[in-house]
């Protein structure tokens, strides 16, 4: 495998270098990794048009059973819990905010709350149930007032995005003098390690199996890309550390034999990742999905 391809290679969609090279491959799509930034990204550009389309009207149908409050309970008071022992209790944004189950806790705990969220479907849930009322339209058609948000907070949101550099730039000016981003993403250093593994891998139905365990949106966003973007973004301190996993098995798609192997995972993982955590002493971090802090001094 070549290290560099020819000017005619795809170049980072963040920093524009064209030193970029073959990652892996996917569904005979191409995924590459930038060289200077570490942005990992798919080759093929995305359809902004055709992705608003489907998180607008099919996304909650395929998926929706991920966003039930009982599955990231945890997940949700871990991120608020943090969020109010460092910063201030006042106005919180989600982004993302699905069907509305952590803006009803954060309500619950004394937080004034403000969701936005493309999904329909999501966003008569989150109506229903919690009486909430989402913003429904896209991040690029808000109005992004400054200094308005104490916390804005998107789980599992960012790698979603055709352009989430420019997300994070307006939630950096949306916050006060004090505030605290708080993200939610796959690791994309574990991910794209285990797809890069699994490309090697000659009997396909071994190759997919092993696939159906791993996150690839629109990229791989790794601790280092997620630095770097962040302080470009103008935050100061930066925290990241392993997440908490989300409870049960939502997943339509996986067999009975799957979702057994992938609760045994969720039940050891704590166990595993304080472990290498420890041994790790914050030089890396190797859990399926991240926390990060971002701080507005």
């Amino acid at each position: 495998m070549n290290t560099h391809e020819d000017s005619s290679s795809r170049g980072c969609p963040y920093c524009d270098s064209t030193r970029t090279r073959r990652y892996y491959a996917i569904n005979n799509e191409t995924v590459r990794d930038c060289l200077d930034c570490n942005l990992i990204f798919r080759q093929k550009s995305a359809n902004q048009e055709e992705i608003y389309r489907y998180y607008q009207n099919s996304y909650y149908g395929e998926w929706g059973g991920d966003q039930e409050d009982c599955l990231r309970e945890a997940i949700f008071l871990d991120a608020l819990g943090f969020i109010e022992k460092h910063g201030n209790k006042g106005v919180l944004l989600d982004i993302g905010a699905g069907s509305g189950a952590l803006l009803a806790l954060a309500r619950d705990r004394g937080w004034k709350t403000v969701g936005q969220e493309i999904s329909t479907e999501s966003c008569c849930i989150a109506k229903q149930r919690y009486g909430l009322e989402l913003i429904h339209m896209d991040l690029k058609d808000m109005d992004w007032q400054a200094n308005c948000y104490d916390a804005i907070t998107m789980v599992n949101v960012l790698d979603h995005l055709p352009d989430p550099w420019w997300v994070l730039s307006k939630a950096f000016n949306a916050l006060k003098k004090g505030g605290i981003l708080y993200l939610r993403v796959p690791n994309g250093n574990t991910h794209s390690c285990f797809y890069r593994i699994s490309d090697a891998i000659p009997i396909t139905a071994l190759r997919e199996k092993m696939r159906k365990f791993l996150v690839l949106h629109l990229y791989h966003l790794t601790p280092r890309f997620l630095e770097r973007v962040l302080k470009a973004s103008g935050f100061g301190a930066i925290i990241i550390q392993s997440s908490t996993a989300s409870k049960g098995i939502p997943y339509r798609s996986f067999t009975r034999g799957e979702r057994l192997w992938l609760f045994m995972m969720k039940e050891s993982s704590p166990i595993l990742l304080k472990m290498i955590d420890k041994l790790a002493k914050g030089r890396f971090v190797v859990s399926p999905s991240i926390n990060v802090y971002a701080f507005k001094h």
